[in-house]
């Protein structure tokens, strides 16, 4: 039978999370990079006006390569074909525009606004990528930390969140044993600790923890 890790290993294992998952180094890791390399992406003057389906295809493919190669942790270099799928994609889901939400209201918009409907486009697909880099990142950070523990570790883990802050964490944990719990021992740093306050706020030590609230 494996022996159960120290609890100061446990601890360490998990205060290496909070760190990757620190809003502070996600900012600066991802959302600071992307604003870098969006913020050196040219278009051309000589762009034809009114803004076509054609040459919205083509810059917005342009930008999202830019910041594919320029922006992300890691660098992709991707096809024109690629990265116009992605730009579709990602306003698709991510913008709103005046009249109209997804590729069409960016089509509309820049039709309308030229230039100035750009940025507004270009700032949506910013934020767009930078949200699915971070959902990327948390992903990792869980898999390559959490995850590939075997299962009795992953129960002392969890045992260790539940003493010093099943408080925060409401009745999804309440008169449940780590055992039950263990396979959600991700969900627990990430849904409940993450969904309305900071992880910062909530993972700090364990007097802080329960003392801090006003």
């Amino acid at each position: 039978m494996k022996n159960s890790l120290p609890r100061k290993r446990l601890e360490g294992i998990l205060a290496e999370v909070l760190s990757l998952l620190d809003g502070d180094t996600v900012h600066r890791g991802i959302d600071e990079s992307v604003d870098a390399a969006a913020s050196t992406f040219k278009v051309s003057d000589s762009i034809p006006t009114p803004i076509n389906n054609e040459t919205l295809l083509c810059i917005v493919g342009e930008f999202v390569a830019h910041i594919y190669e320029y922006g992300l942790p890691l660098s992709r270099v991707l096809t024109p074909e690629q990265a116009q799928a992605e730009a579709v994609y990602f306003l698709e889901h991510g913008y709103q525009g005046r009249n109209a939400n997804g590729y069409e209201g960016a089509l509309r918009d820049t039709a309308k606004y030229g230039k100035d409907g750009l940025r507004i486009v270009f700032l949506a697909l910013a934020d767009v990528i930078k949200e699915v880099q971070r959902q990327r990142h948390v992903r990792w950070v869980l898999n390559s930390r959490i995850q590939q523990l075997d299962w009795s570790t992953r129960r002392d883990l969890t045992a260790l969140i539940l003493d010093r802050w099943g408080e925060f964490l409401g009745e999804v944990v309440e008169d449940r044993s780590p055992e039950e719990l263990t396979s959600a021992c991700a969900d627990l740093i990430v849904d409940y600790a993450g969904s309305d306050m900071s992880l910062r706020q909530v993972f700090s030590a364990p007097g802080q923890a329960r003392g801090g609230a006003a």
